[in-house]
């Protein structure tokens, strides 16, 4: 095991600290907003054969992929910002965003019991507003209450 280095009073440290930290933290999203998540996707798309108890339940598990590896893939550190509310990504980061998660998403979440339009959907409505909290200086929050 490689050995980290000791700089700086101990800073680069505290860093290693904080990420290895981040890596242990399966989601970004508190459990709340999984579900309102879960809620919006629910207004937009229907799992025939399954009850609304039911349905909900799927949504939440997929709603927990799709952040699980969005996490895996954006650092903490951006995914914040989402949640301030006061400050916002510059648009070529969000651009690059929009541009690049979709194609992640599909592909570390198979989801291989819906049809590729309804993936692209739920992707859509999951990726819809925390790309426009990143983007807009809108907190996660207040967008997921509006849809309520």
């Amino acid at each position: 095991m490689a050995k980290k280095p000791k700089l700086l009073g101990g800073v680069i440290e505290a860093i290693f600290k904080e990420v290895e930290k981040d890596a242990k933290l399966p989601f970004f999203l508190p459990t709340e907003f999984q579900l309102k998540m879960a809620n919006r996707i629910n207004t937009v798309v229907n799992l025939p054969v399954f009850n609304e108890k039911q349905e909900l339940a799927i949504l939440i598990k997929i709603v927990q992929a799709l952040d699980r590896n969005t996490f895996k893939f954006v650092p903490r550190e951006v995914l914040e910002i989402a949640f301030t509310g006061g400050q916002a990504l510059p648009g070529e980061m969000v651009d690059a965003l929009a541009a690049n998660l979709p194609l992640i998403l599909a592909s570390a979440v198979p989801l291989p019991f819906l049809p590729p339009g309804v993936k692209s959907v739920i992707i859509g409505a999951f990726l819809a507003p925390l790309l426009t909290a990143l983007r807009e200086k809108v907190s996660l929050g207040d967008l997921l209450k509006k849809n309520e």
